[in-house]
């Protein structure tokens, strides 16, 4: 039977779900969009664990970050404990969480450090040389969760990383990053131990995997890395050093006036010349050559001194890389844009059906899930995935305990927000606040129009009794779960929360709020990318890839769209969840945009104006 690996008792739509599932991996690839709460995961490990039972396959469970590997890997447990079954498996966290060497140096270092970290203490490591052939076999055969096998492997002095390794051809299902997978040069350190063609791939939330792409395969520096490059290269005091230290004043300053030219022009960003560049600075080649190797003799030496293997010098290296292949490769693009005083200049990878295409094939078959895949023909299309079959699955939720207002007297639509706009958005706000006595989030399209409103907002919070909550932007993960925790604690006490946080933020995609947590929220605009020369570069390239109608969908308006779902969706985690929405723009009234979201809000919205929130009261 299909439901023989589902520890639970199945609910409306499950069973079709690993029904559908199973038919279609036997054929080719899956999309499954379901929304958050229909308990995608135990499905899908239901559905494909009879084929790794049968054939001897593997399931490769992806994620976007290393944090939620352990989702899967807790319901297999769950799967173990209800069938009898002793299916292994673990959480398989990179080098940075589980290297103990780089947990005794100070300062916190990158992947690439502690990846060099490894390879050049590699003989001397005492954690892995403790790893033994016994230590091993005693975790074979168990599901693991990355802490369980980082707490053991510290009691024991062995390397955590390197148990992980040895335990992978143990497992029959592994959950890890994303970037083991569509990172070139980190795919090789799977292979050896499950050949693609013998393993089930799982993405989750793989609506991200358009911009992983791009960020995995970009590069940034800053007037400051040039800088502490020169430094660098300053104290080497070699002959060789002093003319790469020429080299980088010269580019320097040819950056400083690109800053210079914004300021005045009080532009924010510019597409950058590449060839130009490369061209203007004689023997490009040889001097990117020479930054290189300092770069690597300045980790060496810092190294030896018990330092973070940590370089300017070796980061301006595989940036000048990049920048030579931005000329010659369609889909990259080298962008500066001001920060503050500084200038950024990035590298950017655009590409991502080009990139991502010749992934998917290597495997056995691919199921990609995210609660906001639809469309499902334009995702498939913008990740290079062919021979797939794709269903969208309703949600659990019960349409009485749903409300939902459009507001068609308001929109965000334009550069700026004017001071008239502006008062109208904070009295339906406001009227809204008043009318549910509940926790609740403003979660706006930007950070420039949260900006705008926040004065206002905190005001109508103290009015209201209300306690604000407010995400700022690069604030540190600490600081993040503080708010989280002490927000969601608010939902039982007397005084409740105000979450005001942007929709392209950590709360309105990554937070879960389950229950009474959270409630009600008001959405300030349509979360479109700011028209900035990035935007037109990006929107550029899908024009010449799809045309300019669905260059437009799939680059602008789609992503867009998915970000309002997900904020959106952070009310409601379970089928008893009761929900209010304000979706405070004109545009969402439209049918083009009004059939990209959630059913729960197709089915209940009734459109109105911004004084009707002050009588949107939440379901009893």
């Amino acid at each position: 039977m299909v439901v023989n690996y589902f520890p639970y008792e199945p609910r409306e739509g499950q069973r079709k779900l690993i029904s559908f599932v199973q038919r279609a991996v036997e054929q080719g690839n899956v999309c499954i969009n379901a929304p958050t709460g229909f308990g995608k995961t135990p499905c899908i490990l239901a559905a494909l664990l009879p084929f790794v039972q049968r054939y001897g396959l593997k399931i490769f469970w992806t994620v976007r970050t290393g944090n939620e590997t352990d989702r899967a890997i807790e319901e297999l447990k769950v799967i173990n404990e209800a069938t009898g079954e002793n299916i292994p498996g673990l959480s398989f966290r990179g080098k940075r969480d589980m290297c103990l060497l780089a947990r005794e140096l100070k300062g916190e270092l990158g992947y690439e450090e502690v990846a060099y970290l490894c390879r050049a203490k590699a003989r001397e490591c005492r954690y892995k040389a403790n790893l033994s052939r016994s230590f091993v076999e005693s975790l074979a055969g168990e599901a693991l969760l990355y802490s369980e096998i980082l707490k053991l492997c510290m009691e024991e002095e062995v390397c955590p990383y390197e148990a992980q390794r040895a335990l992978l051809p143990f497992a029959q299902v592994v959950a890890l990053n994303y970037n083991y997978i569509i990172h070139p040069g980190m795919r090789w350190s799977l292979r050896s131990f499950a050949p693609f063609g013998r393993v089930l791939l799982v993405v989750d939330e793989a609506h991200n995997l358009q911009r992983a792409a791009s960020a995995l395969n970009s590069v940034k520096i800053t007037l400051g890395t040039l800088t502490r490059a020169g430094a660098e290269a300053d104290r080497l005091s070699t002959e060789r050093a002093r003319e790469a230290q020429v080299f980088i004043e010269l580019l320097y300053r040819r950056f400083l006036n690109i800053l210079e030219e914004l300021r005045q022009a009080q532009q924010e960003d510019v597409e950058i010349d590449a060839g130009q560049i490369i061209s203007s600075l004689e023997g490009f080649d040889s001097y990117v050559a020479l930054i290189r190797s300092l770069g690597m003799r300045v980790r060496r030496e810092r190294l030896k001194q018990g330092k973070a293997p940590r370089s300017s010098l070796h980061r301006l290296g595989v940036f000048l890389v990049a920048l030579r292949d931005a000329v010659s490769t369609p889909g990259i693009a080298a962008i500066a844009t001001r920060a503050g005083k500084s200038l950024e200049i990035e590298v950017w990878d655009m590409r991502s059906g080009e990139v991502l295409g010749e992934v998917w094939s290597s495997f056995a078959a691919c199921v990609f899930c995210s609660g906001t895949l639809s469309p499902i023909k334009a995702f498939a299309e913008t990740i290079g995935l062919r021979n797939y079959a794709g269903k969208s699955f309703r949600g659990v939720f019960k349409k009485q305990n749903i409300k939902t207002l459009i507001t068609m007297d308001l929109s965000t639509e334009g550069e700026r927000l004017s001071p008239k706009m502006r008062e109208c958005y904070l009295k339906a706000i406001e009227g809204f606040i008043s009318a549910n006595t509940t926790n609740l989030a403003v979660f706006s399209a930007s950070y420039r129009i949260q900006r705008s409103l926040l004065h206002g907002l905190k005001e109508i919070a103290e009015r209201c009794g209300r306690i604000p909550f407010v995400e700022r932007r690069g604030m540190s993960g600490d600081s993040a779960r503080e708010i989280l925790d002490t927000f969601k604690a608010c939902s039982s006490g007397d005084r409740k929360g105000l979450l005001i946080a942007p929709a392209q933020g950590r709360f309105a995609e990554g937070a879960d709020f389950p229950g009474r947590e959270l409630e009600g929220i008001f959405l300030v605009g349509v979360p479109f990318d700011r028209m900035n020369t990035r935007t037109r570069l990006y929107l550029e390239y899908y024009r010449k890839l799809y045309g300019e109608k669905r260059g437009n969908l799939y680059a602008y308006v789609i992503p867009a769209l998915k970000r309002a779902s997900q904020a959106l969706g952070r009310c409601l985690r379970s089928k008893e969840d009761r929900a209010v929405f304000v979706l405070g723009d004109s545009r969402y009234g439209s049918r083009g945009f009004l059939r990209m979201l959630p059913d729960y809000i197709r089915e209940t919205a009734v459109k109105g104006t911004g004084e009707e929130t002050a009588k949107l009261k939440l379901p009893v």
